[in-house]
C-alpha cells in the first residue's frame, strides 16, 4: 500500500509540474518562446552573453529607483537571495554596483548554459537555472 501511495504521489507531482511549468524545449525561434522573445533582439532563437548583459543593464537601470548607480536588496525585489547577494557584493557596501550585478549575470548565464556552447536556447532558459538568469535580465 505504501508503494502505491508513493507511486501515486510521484505521478501527481509529475502531472502538476507538467501543467504548471511551460515546456519551451524544442522551440527554434524567439517568436515561439516567450522567455526568449523578451530578450533576443536579433530573433535568432538564441541568447548569447552580450545580449543577456544588455538586457541586464536595462533591468538594472529600471530597478535602480534612487538612481545612485547601485542596487540594494530592496531594489532587487527578491531576484537574488541573501547568500548570493553577500557573495556578489565584493566591496561589502550592502549594494550591487553594475560590475557586481553583471558578474552575477555572467555566473547565472554560465550555470544555465548546460551544453557550454555560449548561447542559451529556449530549453535552457526554461530550466531552473535559466529562469534564475531571467530574473536578473527581464
Amino acid at each position: 500500500m505504501m508503494k502505491n501511495l508513493a507511486l501515486g504521489a510521484a505521478a501527481l507531482m509529475a502531472l502538476v509540474a507538467a501543467v504548471t511549468t511551460p515546456s519551451l524545449a524544442g522551440t527554434k525561434t524567439a517568436k515561439g518562446c516567450p522567455a526568449l522573445a523578451a530578450v533576443d533582439p536579433d530573433n535568432d532563437g538564441k541568447l548569447d552573453l552580450a545580449e543577456a548583459r544588455r538586457a541586464a543593464m536595462k533591468t538594472f537601470h529600471r530597478l535602480n529607483a534612487d538612481n545612485d548607480g547601485t542596487l540594494d536588496r530592496k531594489e532587487l525585489r527578491g531576484r537574488v537571495g541573501l547568500f548570493e547577494f553577500l557573495r556578489a557584493n565584493k566591496d561589502r557596501d550592502r549594494t550591487l554596483d553594475k560590475a557586481e550585478y553583471l558578474a552575477l549575470v555572467d555566473k547565472r548565464f554560465k550555470a544555465a548554459n548546460r551544453d557550454a556552447d555560449g548561447t542559451l536556447e529556449c530549453g535552457e532558459l526554461s530550466s531552473l537555472r535559466g529562469r534564475r538568469l531571467m530574473r536578473l535580465i527581464n
